[in-house]
């Protein structure tokens, strides 16, 4: 991994970020002037290079020094960030543990707790590590997020295709059809819950509100390039009208059931409009990280993997359906 087997010396300094069920180990640090000012801030563990050390042996001891785990796992490099004094810079990486947190040097540290990375409080050691925890946080949602809008919406796209003659053909939509009939709630269910799940998911990204997970937020934390940021902003401009009628199905539809709505306007979703929007998305989360370049993979296995599930359960479904009528007629 990136750096740890380096050698650190005394301008370098590390932080492990330990994360457990979506919280963040921070510790209250006591200061004094001695050592750098009368101060109390939030830090996570971690400390400078000892002579011959690498980046890892700091982390791990450190970690332990401060909290009594020493079952640190290193899981990420989140970045580099610039240290308190001039010339000092801060390696952060992403770690766990199964191990619970301990005082162990209650002369430095008043406690230890478990945050949300969007509440870390304001007098953090450094704000550059604060804002790396809350976009790896971001990042992490938005993927989730993505993931699970893929995947619902091929689910409900397969449904609808499948029962289309158009898409489907007569008799492979007729058959389909048939099976629908014979086990309608359950069909209605999985169609309507999986098309709830993509619209919400994927119009999430376009929220405003200050709150909310949005595309808008995390620009804002990773402050991208000029040129980045004209080429985002060409592709929101090129799908403000999915991204609207997106809104409105979720705003209106699903979301707050309008009654001076007319809801037959927005029972028509187009498979290729949606998956254009998808694919901007995709695009943009691939320039804001330049790791999430993993759109063909994801669409594909997505897309291949609900196509082969579905198939799994309809068949099943008329075996048994089968079984059944012979059952009946043997009796």
């Amino acid at each position: 991994m990136h750096r740890l087997n380096n050698k650190g010396d005394s301008k370098t300094a590390t932080q492990a970020i330990i994360l457990r069920d979506g919280k963040v180990l921070c510790g209250l640090r006591n200061y004094t002037d001695d050592k750098y000012k009368n101060i109390s801030v939030w830090t996570c563990p971690g400390g400078r290079c000892d002579e011959g050390e690498t980046i890892e042996q700091t982390l791990k001891r450190e970690t332990e020094e401060e909290v009594g785990i020493n079952d640190l796992k290193i899981e990420k490099f989140l970045g580099e960030v610039k240290g308190v004094y001039k010339d000092d810079k801060v390696l952060v990486y992403l770690c766990s543990s199964k191990q619970e947190a301990k005082l162990m040097e209650p002369e430095k540290f008043s406690e230890w707790k478990w945050f949300n990375p969007e509440e870390i409080p304001e007098n953090y050691i450094n704000e550059e590590v604060r804002r790396l925890i809350r976009l790896e946080n971001m990042i992490n949602l938005a993927t989730s997020r993505m993931s699970s809008a893929y995947f619902s919406y091929f689910v409900w796209k397969y449904i609808e295709s499948s029962r289309n003659t158009n898409e489907a053909g007569a008799e492979k939509a007729n058959r389909f059809v048939s099976i629908m009939g014979k086990y309608g709630y359950t069909f209605h269910s999985i169609l309507r819950g999986s098309f709830y799940v993509f619209v919400i998911d994927l119009s999430i990204f376009f929220d405003k509100q200050n709150p909310s997970l949005n595309l808008k937020k995390i620009i804002d934390l990773l402050n991208p390039s000029e040129e980045d940021l004209k080429e985002i902003n060409k592709l929101i401009d090129s799908q403000r009208a999915n991204i609207k009628y997106l809104k409105d199905v979720r705003d209106k539809t699903i979301a707050h059931l309008d009654l001076n709505v007319d809801r037959s306007t927005f029972n028509s979703i187009i498979f290729k409009d949606t998956e254009e929007l998808f694919d901007a998305v995709q695009k943009i989360l691939n320039i804001i990280t330049r790791t999430f370049n993993s759109s063909p993979w994801m669409w594909d296995i997505a897309e291949n993997e609900v196509k082969h599930s579905m198939s799994w359960f309809i068949e099943n479904l008329e075996r048994g359906e089968s079984k059944r009528i012979q059952d009946i007629n043997a009796t």
